[in-house]
C-alpha cells in the first residue's frame, strides 16, 4: 500500500479497510477513524433508503430483518437486496430465517465474494497467524457474548502474556474488540462464524473443550463463593473431581462479589451449556456456589429454577444424599421468595432423609430452616421447637456460628410474640460470637432484630442506631436485597418522628433498590408511603443471616 500513498505535500489519501492498519499510522503518521456498527435507528434509515418507498417497506417483519444485521452496513445491504426482491408475503419467511443462527450467515449472502458476509469473515480468519485463528475459533465456544481474559486464557491453554498477543492480532482485524478492561467481545454476527468454526472442531475435542470451560466458571464461583460467604459455604455432597484448570483467586469479599456481578450473566449461560451437555455435577455446583449472591442480590426466581435443575440432576444421579440437600435448599429459595407453603414439604423430605441416616449436620439446618419457614408464616410459638432443636444441634457440632444465627432467631420469634426482654437477650448473647467471627450477614440481621425490639419498646433512638448498624453491615457485604428493606424500616421510623425530609429519603433509597430488584410489590408499597407520607404496610420479618444460607452447611 506505501508505494501507492502521493509523495508530495498537499495530497490526501483515503484509505479504507477491515484492519486497523496500524503499520501505516506508525510509518506514516496517519490518522485513523474507527467505525462503529449503525444503531438501530440509523440501521432502520440505512435499511429504508436501500428498500425505498415500496409497499414491503412498512411490513413489519421488516423490523426484524435489520435487527437481525445487528447494525453492519454491509448485512443490511445485503438483506435489502433480498428484501426487494420479495413479494410481501415471502418477508416473514426472509426475517425468520435471519433470526434462527443457524440460517442466518446463509441469508446474507447476495452472490458474489464481495457481498458474501460469510466469505468476507473466512478471509479474514485465514489470513491470520496459526495462532490467533485458533484463539478465534475457540472463543465461538463461549456461551456469551463476552469472555474475561483469565476464562478465555484458560479455555485456550496458553499464558495470559501469549493469549493477549493473540487477541491484539484479532483486534487489528477487527475481529474482536476490547470493550470493557480485560473483557473481549466479537460482532454478533462475526460471533455467529466463530461457532461455525467452533462446531467443526472435532467431537471429542469440542466436548473436552467445553468441559474445560464450564470447570473454569464452576471452580472459579466456587473459591468466589468461599470468600463472599465463609461461614456457610456448602459441605458440597457431590464427590470431588480431579482439578483440571485453576480458578481465579479473591482477595476479599468485594472483589468475589465484583466477580459475581461482571460474571452473572455468562454464568447463567455456562449453567446452560453445562445442562445441555448433561453435566450433572457442574450443575449442582454452579447452583451451590450462586446461592448467597442470588440472596443478596434478590433473584429469587433464578435461585428457585436453578435448584429444581439440582433436584433433576440428583434423581438423574440416583443419590439420595444430593436429593436431601437439595430439598432444604430449594425450601430455602422457595421461603426468601415468599413461597412458604410450597417450602414444607420439602423440608419435610430433607427432616426424613437426615434422620433416618442420623445427620446430625443436615438435620440442624433442616431445624433451621423449619424454624425460619415458621417465622416466615408468622406462626412464632410453632417456629421456637425448631429453633431449640437447631440450637442444640450447633452447639453440638460446635458451630458458633450457626448457634449465633439461631440465637437471633430465637429474638426474633420472641419480640414478635412480645417477650422483647427475652428476644433481646437472645440478641446480645449472638451479637459478640458474630464479632469475634467477623459474620457480617450475621451481625447485620441481628442488629435489624434489636432494631425492631426498640421500636416497639419506644426506644426511637435506640431504634435509629440499630437499623443504622444493620444498614452499614448490609451495605459492607453487598447485600441489596435486605439493604433496601432497612432504609424503609428507617424511613418508617423517621416518619413517625415527624422528620418528614428524612424518612422521604430513605424511602426515595429503599424505592430506587426494591426498582432495581424487580420488587414490584415492595415498590409499591413504597410509592404508597410517599404519596401518603407515612408507612402503610404490615412489618418486614427480620430473618436471621444463617436463613439466608439455610442448609449451605456449617462453616468451614
Amino acid at each position: 500500500m506505501l508505494p501507492l500513498l502521493p509523495g508530495s505535500p498537499g495530497c490526501l489519501t483515503l484509505v479504507t479497510s477491515r484492519n486497523r492498519l496500524s503499520s501505516l499510522k506508525v510509518r506514516s503518521g496517519a490518522g485513523s477513524v474507527a467505525l462503529g456498527v449503525l444503531t438501530d435507528s440509523e440501521s432502520s434509515l440505512h435499511f429504508a433508503r436501500r428498500v425505498g418507498s415500496t409497499p414491503a417497506a412498512a411490513e413489519p417483519a421488516m423490523q426484524d430483518i435489520v435487527r437481525s444485521c445487528a447494525g453492519l452496513p454491509l448485512a443490511i445491504d445485503i438483506a435489502a437486496a433480498h428484501a426487494v426482491s420479495l413479494p410481501t408475503a415471502a418477508l416473514d419467511h426472509l426475517a425468520q430465517e435471519l433470526r434462527d443462527p443457524g440460517t442466518r450467515l446463509d441469508v446474507l449472502d447476495a452472490g458474489d465474494v464481495s457481498t458474501n458476509l460469510r466469505a468476507l469473515f473466512t478471509s479474514s480468519h485465514q489470513a491470520l497467524d496459526p495462532e490467533a485463528a485458533r484463539v478465534f475459533c475457540l472463543m465461538g465456544l463461549a456461551p456469551h457474548q463476552d469472555i474475561a481474559l483469565p476464562a478465555l486464557t484458560h479455555l485456550v491453554d496458553r499464558t495470559p502474556a501469549r493469549t493477549r498477543q493473540a487477541l491484539r492480532v484479532l483486534q487489528e482485524a477487527f475481529l474482536v474488540r476490547q470493550h470493557n478492561p480485560g473483557r473481549h467481545r466479537m460482532h454478533d454476527l462475526v460471533r455467529l462464524y466463530a461457532e461455525e468454526q467452533a462446531a467443526d472442531l472435532p467431537r471429542d475435542l469440542h466436548d473436552q473443550l467445553t468441559y474445560r470451560l464450564v470447570d473454569f466458571y464452576v471452580r472459579t464461583a466456587h473459591a468466589a463463593n468461599r470468600v463472599l460467604d465463609p461461614h456457610r459455604t456448602a459441605e458440597d455432597p457431590l464427590p470431588t473431581d480431579p482439578p483440571h484448570t485453576a480458578p481465579q483467586t479473591f482477595e476479599d469479599a468485594d472483589s468475589a462479589l465484583a466477580w459475581f456481578d461482571t460474571e452473572y450473566a455468562a454464568l447463567q449461560e455456562i449453567a446452560a451449556t453445562a445442562r445441555r451437555h448433561r453435566l450433572k455435577s457442574a450443575v449442582c455446583r454452579l447452583t451451590w456456589s450462586l446461592h448467597t449472591f442470588r440472596w443478596r442480590r434478590g433473584l429469587f426466581t433464578e435461585s428457585i429454577q436453578a435448584w429444581q435443575s439440582v433436584l433433576d440432576a440428583a434423581a438423574a444421579l440416583d443419590d439420595p444424599s444430593l436429593a436431601a440437600h437439595t430439598h432444604q435448599r430449594l425450601a430455602v429459595a422457595l421461603a426468601q421468595a415468599g413461597r412458604h407453603e410450597e417450602a414444607l414439604p420439602h423440608l419435610a423430605d430433607a427432616r426424613s432423609h437426615f434422620s433416618e441416616q442420623g445427620d446430625t449436620s443436615g438435620l440442624t439446618r433442616t431445624h433451621h430452616a423449619l424454624a425460619e419457614v415458621h417465622v416466615r408464616l408468622n406462626a412464632y410459638e410453632s417456629a421456637l421447637p425448631h429453633f431449640a432443636e437447631a440450637l442444640d444441634g450447633y452447639r453440638q457440632l460446635g458451630n458458633q456460628v450457626g448457634e449465633s444465627n439461631i440465637l437471633n432467631g430465637t429474638g426474633w420469634a420472641l419480640a414478635r410474640l412480645g417477650r422483647y426482654a427475652e428476644g433481646e437477650d437472645h440478641c446480645l448473647q449472638a451479637l459478640p460470637l458474630l464479632q469475634h467471627h467477623g459474620d457480617g450477614e450475621g451481625q447485620a440481621a441481628t442488629w435489624d432484630t434489636l432494631g425492631y425490639i426498640a421500636r416497639h419498646t419506644g426506644r426511637a433512638e435506640r431504634a435509629l442506631h440499630s437499623y443504622g448498624e444493620a444498614l452499614t453491615h448490609f451495605q459492607s457485604i453487598g447485600n441489596a436485597n435486605r439493604e433496601a428493606d432497612t432504609w424503609s424500616k428507617l424511613g418508617d421510623i423517621h416518619a413517625e418522628r415527624g422528620e418528614d425530609a428524612r424518612a422521604r429519603k430513605a424511602w426515595t433509597t429503599a424505592l430506587a433498590l426494591y426498582r432495581e430488584q424487580g420488587r414490584s410489590a415492595a415498590a409499591h408499597r413504597m410509592t404508597t408511603n410517599q404519596a401518603t407520607g407515612g408507612p402503610d404496610r404490615l412489618p418486614t420479618h427480620s430473618l436471621t443471616a444463617q436463613w439466608a444460607n439455610t442448609s449451605r452447611g456449617q462453616s468451614r
